[in-house]
């Protein structure tokens, strides 16, 4: 039997992957462009990824892994995770998600940046769960979307001895990320 959010979670991907279509920005190609209307941002990613279909959390509404994995136990991913706005202020935001996580969360880095005209915080973490341990780029930011106040985090992930490895890719996806809002 098919739940609300599992139901919201399947038709949202099978919208991403119907509005996917190839371009290129900036001289990288890319495999696919997608347009989420409900959160109100594109992104596009090469061919040689794919979507984690469905992603785990209905707070991630876009995740995708590389097609070729180093291991086959190998933690690489880039997702969007969004959620409406609880706190005053960004700062706030990224104070409580530090909190939350101090127990797997190992902070090397944590920096105020712009993002697409708008203030982000650039966080870089040792997340250890079990003996999994994984360096995620995290970049926080708040948008209006949908007459919603909403915070989006980015995360990059990878092992730490293949992080550096897919640094160009991560870059690239980045670069491409536009909010439509």
């Amino acid at each position: 039997m098919l739940t609300v959010g599992l139901l919201h979670s399947v038709l949202h991907t099978l919208i991403l992957a119907l509005s996917a279509s190839g371009r290129s920005v900036s001289g990288a190609e890319f495999g696919y462009h997608l347009s989420d209307t409900e959160f109100q941002f594109s992104v596009s990613i090469s061919d040689s990824w794919r979507f984690a279909q469905p992603t785990l959390y209905p707070a991630i509404p876009f995740e995708v892994l590389p097609e070729t994995l180093p291991q086959p136990t190998t933690h690489t991913y880039f997702n969007i995770a969004t959620g409406e706005l609880r706190q005053n202020s960004l700062d706030e935001c990224f104070v409580i998600y530090s909190e939350a996580y101090k127990s797997i969360w190992q902070i090397e880095s944590a920096r105020n940046i712009d993002f697409l005209g708008t203030p982000a915080k650039d966080m870089l973490v040792r997340r250890k769960i079990g003996d999994n341990l994984t360096k995620i780029r995290k970049i926080f930011t708040v948008r209006k979307s949908n007459n919603a106040m909403r915070v989006f985090v980015l995360s990059f992930s990878a092992p730490p001895n293949d992080y550096e490895c897919y640094q160009a890719q991560f870059d690239v996806i980045w670069a491409s990320i536009v909010f439509l809002s």
